[in-house]
């Protein structure tokens, strides 16, 4: 999951600084709701096991 969110800080960092297509803040919340995302599902399945 890490090496995966890796590349969408990669990738979206690129759209907003490159190419223009996201705002700072679009970057800001997309890579902040699924940091949040990975770390409620990865408390969530290890407090299951």
């Amino acid at each position: 999951m890490i090496r995966a969110y890796g590349g969408l800080i990669k990738s979206t960092g690129r759209e907003w600084i490159e190419r223009r297509t996201l705002t700072r803040e679009q970057v800001h919340t997309l890579l902040t709701d699924t940091l949040v995302v990975i770390v409620e599902s990865t408390i969530g399945a290890s407090r299951s096991a």
